[in-house]
């Protein structure tokens, strides 16, 4: 008999931490099968702090941290070489928030990445997982069972929810967003992915 053995899954592309009991059912003396539960622990503080403390999990916005986020990709990566099931990287930038953070004080960053969650929180499709990666304003995405139609069609809409935050705590500001995307039939990897990512939000700075 094994109880509360601590696990995670996604949902609606948010890491949540489950505690797993199981044990076996008896026929006479014979065991014949295995039965279980869960609990999902998510509410909790302990699980906030463990999800922080082993780097699973941003504390600022609770969606995955780079850790998290590598782990999921590794994952997809494993999906698609075995069963060839593609996904997109996307890599999404704010790259005024460190500048507007300098510009009004410290005490506003968190209020900042709320506001931007928030509105990257309309990507709401299937199969979507978002992470926070580093402390500004850097995120990453990905997604399953899209097109690339569609999701170029989001992420327009993305980039006008993120001009449109004009004010944090009454201070103004001016926000835009970059972003890139990659598909692992590019690359067949993660490293692959993630390298392109980069190479082609760099481009955009040209």
């Amino acid at each position: 008999m094994k109880r509360h053995v601590i696990g995670h899954c996604i949902v609606k592309g948010v890491p949540h931490t489950i505690a797993a009991s199981k044990f076996p059912i008896y026929d006479g003396n014979e065991i014949v099968g295995l039965a279980g539960y869960f609990n999902d622990v998510d509410k909790g503080l302990w699980r906030q702090e463990q999800q922080v403390k082993i780097g699973l999990t941003d504390p600022d916005t609770g969606l995955f941290g780079f850790r998290g986020m590598m782990m999921t990709g590794l994952q997809y990566a494993d999906n698609y070489r075995l069963h060839g099931e593609d996904f997109c990287a996307i890599m999404l930038d704010v790259p005024d928030f460190d500048a507007t953070v300098r510009m009004y004080g410290p005490q506003i960053r968190k209020k900042l990445l709320k506001r931007i969650q928030k509105a990257l929180d309309t990507f709401d499709v299937q199969k979507r997982t978002l992470g926070h990666i580093g402390e500004g304003g850097n995120f990453l995405c990905f997604v399953k069972g899209q097109d690339a139609k569609s999701i170029h069609k989001y992420l327009i809409q993305l980039a006008k929810n993120i001009h449109e935050i004009t004010k944090i705590d009454g201070y103004d500001c001016t926000l835009y967003l970059r972003y890139s995307t990659a598909w692992c039939s590019e690359s067949k990897n993660l490293d692959g992915m993630l390298h392109l990512l980069m190479e082609r939000l760099n481009d955009q700075k040209l």
